[in-house]
């Protein structure tokens, strides 16, 4: 057989990969190398232990097997080798149960063995490998598991995580030899860095691979805060949203830090909550210019605080914390001009928002929850209310319509009744969201349970309320 001298594996049976077979992909050399004997011989049951890396699930759906067996006996004989040559490549496994009292240790066949101790055998065939052990029990454990077995991707994951650490191979040269995608290993190995708490709920089939791996993407720090958020709510159904909650607290905790190093750097006061002012109070005390700045770090009045919705967690803002002012009184107009000015600036943040969110649904049965509650409370799909959602349905590409236009509103409305399943349901629950936004911008009114419940919900998806908004989301929570 040809050598490998670019990857450095001349003598390693794992850079081996022979053209792959009807037994299933790339397993021709691998079942002819584990049965490099010329004869098998027939070794009692008792004397043979499991591999301790096999899963549970390995020896499940037998009965056929076992049928087969007890009629006709095993015909393929199985592999093994002895325990001291085993514990010898796996020292990690000397102590375990499964060894305790065994001459031999299964490396293929696990289904074989099982089957015919459920049918009473006393005795198995087996080939027994002596030389290349340690390249042998790698190779086994991942084409016995991976290849003719569904497994728990945690299994899946630390059989990867063996046979690289012990034969040395990349994530492309193991990918090779098993016959995957280097994607599928790069993905499996990515569980391995989820706490514990979570990895056991991938096993038990808690959280869904799609939810795991997008936890896998994040910062440490994110990973063990989504796993203490999941353990105190009890269960992983709220996943995305508790990801979203915990990306939403890490990145305020980054922002809050910069904001107390630079207060130091600076010799000022870190200010890192102004929810307490008013909106009018937290522009007055707001300092823009290097004047003011410096004005108030030579009067030792200089305060600095986190920006509230800034991508980058380096920015902060400057503030005085000197007695405020009291301002001129404005007139009537002045004060619903500047109000008008807040509001709107408060909702294109929200629209904005709510376009990112719009390619991003929740699961089934949340989208089906909001749009319950918003019928059951009076949903008003009336022009406003479209033109909100036509920009929605059109970023989610539900609709072809123009959203640019409101002329073409009756269009977009002839158009939401064709879509089905999984589009309909997307699609009225955008339009619940673009209700729940119209009643958050009435003009004249003040805000109370809905509108509240409303820009929560954006909160926890990583929406940042403006000042404007934090005023009056305290002033409705004190009246409830």
């Amino acid at each position: 057989m040809a050598t490998n001298k670019k990857s450095g594996m001349q003598s390693n049976p794992l850079a081996r990969r022979s053209t792959p077979k009807a037994g299933g992909p790339g397993t021709g050399s691998v079942i002819t190398a584990l049965q490099a004997q010329t004869a098998p011989q027939a070794i009692p049951l008792d004397d043979i232990a499991y591999h301790p890396d096999n899963p549970p699930e390995r020896v499940t759906d037998i009965d056929q097997l076992t049928d087969s067996i007890r009629q006709v006996g095993v015909i393929t004989p199985i592999t093994v080798v002895t325990r001291e040559a085993f514990v010898a490549v796996r020292p990690d496994l000397a102590d375990h149960p499964a060894l305790e009292g065994r001459e031999w240790v299964t490396l293929a066949g696990h289904r074989r063995h099982a089957a015919s101790v459920r049918a009473g055998k006393s005795e198995v065939p087996a080939y027994i490998r002596r030389d290349d052990i340690a390249a042998l029990v790698d190779t086994a454990i991942l084409h016995e598991n991976l290849h003719r077995l569904e497994i728990s991707p945690i299994v899946e994951a630390r059989s990867y995580q063996h046979a690289m650490e012990r034969q040395g191979l990349s994530q492309r040269q193991l990918a090779a030899h098993a016959a995957l995608p280097q994607s599928q290993i790069s993905k499996r190995l990515a569980l391995l860095t989820l706490p514990e708490s979570l990895q056991a709920r991938i096993t038990s089939g808690d959280l869904a691979l799609g939810d795991a791996a997008a936890i896998a993407a994040t910062d440490p720090e994110v990973r063990h805060l989504v796993a203490e958020l999941i353990e105190q709510a009890g269960t992983s159904q709220d996943t995305p949203r508790l990801l979203r909650q915990a990306e939403a607290q890490v990145a305020r905790a980054a922002r809050e830090r910069a904001a107390t190093e630079r207060a130091q750097a600076e010799g000022a006061t870190p200010l890192l909550d102004t929810n307490s002012w008013s909106w009018a109070e937290e522009q007055q005390r707001r300092l823009t210019s290097k004047a003011e700045i410096s004005k108030a770090r030579k009067a030792g009045t200089l305060a600095v605080a986190p920006a509230s919705r800034s991508e980058d967690p380096e920015e902060v803002r400057f503030y005085t914390t000197a007695p405020a002012s009291t301002p001129p009184q404005s007139t009537r107009e002045e004060v619903e001009r500047a109000e008008a000015r807040e509001q709107k600036t408060a909702r294109r943040a929200r629209r904005a928002h709510l376009l990112e969110r719009a390619t991003r649904p929740p699961a089934a049965a949340k989208m089906h929850e909001a749009v319950i509650s918003t019928v059951l409370n009076g949903l008003n799909l009336n022009a406003e209310v479209a033109k909100i959602a036509m920009p929605l349905t059109y970023a989610a590409e539900l609709t072809t319509t123009d959203p640019s236009s409101p002329a073409n509103g009756w269009d977009w409305r002839r158009e939401i009744p064709s879509l089905t399943g999984k589009d309909a349901l997307h699609a009225a629950w955008l339009i619940s969201l673009a209700d729940h936004e119209y009643a958050a911008s009435y003009t004249h009114s003040t805000w109370g349970p809905r509108q509240v419940d409303y820009l929560e919900q954006l909160i926890a998806t990583g929406y940042s309320p403006t000042p404007w908004e934090s005023e009056r989301l305290t002033h409705a929570r004190a009246r409830a």
